[in-house]
């Protein structure tokens, strides 16, 4: 009786993140000021059960906006691992925005 209480305890505990959506969200935007680029930002993730190495993850959207022109759109996404805070963001995913931040940005200028 005692080991089956343990193990709904044991699940209960894996199915909480340890890391907030909030927190998440400003993981990623620090990681996106200092890795990726300044017009970048992070939105409201929603959580993946099971994403990073099969635990819980943050599915972040990468937003690209400036002052003048406000939020331009979704470039992206990026992981943030629920129970550690890591960041899963390879350097391909890393190109991949730069080339969609910047294909999204000139389309803004001609409009």
């Amino acid at each position: 009786m005692m080991s089956q209480e343990r193990s709904r305890q044991a699940k209960e505990k894996k199915a909480h993140p340890l890391i907030t959506a909030e927190l998440a969200q400003d993981i990623a935007a620090d990681f996106l000021l200092m890795k990726v680029g300044n017009l970048l930002m992070a939105g409201e993730p929603p959580l993946l059960r099971r994403s990073v190495n099969g635990r819980p993850g943050w599915k972040v959207p990468i937003l690209l906006g400036n002052v003048r022109q406000g939020m331009l759109g979704k470039v992206g996404e990026l992981l943030v691992d629920a129970e550690t805070g890591e960041v899963v963001f390879t350097p391909e995913e890393k190109k991949q925005i730069e080339v969609r931040a910047n294909a999204l940005y000139q389309r803004s200028q001609a409009s």
